[in-house]
């Protein structure tokens, strides 16, 4: 996802049931104000599969904001963002990326910068073998040529096990 996505998300657009995130706003700065936009593209507007590690979190995260909005009352801004301050106005994207920056630093990762995370995402899903058009609408690229031209680094390696693989089924025999 990216940062504005992850920031304009909201608990609305989070189903449990059939673990999925529904991504159809961001939240950008306009004028200096935090302002909750439709995604850019239609191909932007999507649903990604959550990995069960991330729906656990996240209920305990709700849990949270449920503690807060009870202690704050009428002062809780219930706007319904995901990452949101303890009074629940939503945090920006640059909060994300400076808390992101303190966790790498603290565990001694590699200095890599948040958006590296989606790229590392798209590049692993391809290694796997996901197909490329699962790995597009994850992404929310409006075309296939553009999650292929950003992600081609990709391709040789998976060039040279499509090669290994085609060579066994054409050309080893089974002797009985």
């Amino acid at each position: 996802m990216r940062r504005a996505e992850i920031a304009g998300l909201r608990w609305s657009d989070v189903d449990y049931e059939n673990k999925m995130i529904y991504i159809k706003n961001s939240l950008q700065r306009i004028n200096g104000e935090l302002t909750l936009v439709p995604t850019k593209t239609d191909r932007s507007r999507r649903a990604i599969a959550l990995l069960d590690m991330v729906a656990k979190t996240l209920k305990q995260y709700k849990v949270l904001h449920a503690k807060n909005k009870l202690m704050l009352g009428e002062e809780y801004q219930d706007l319904d963002f995901v990452c949101a301050w303890p009074d629940g106005r939503p945090t920006s994207c640059d909060y994300i990326t400076n808390e992101f920056v303190k966790l790498r630093d603290k565990l001694d990762i590699p200095k890599i910068r948040f958006h590296d995370l989606r790229h590392t995402h798209a590049t692993l899903l391809l290694k796997m073998g996901v197909n490329p058009k699962i790995v597009q609408e994850r992404l929310g690229h409006s075309t296939i040529s553009t999650t292929m031209d950003i992600y081609s680094h990709a391709l040789p390696e998976m060039q040279k096990e499509a090669a290994e693989k085609l060579e066994e089924k054409l050309f080893s025999r089974k002797v009985k």
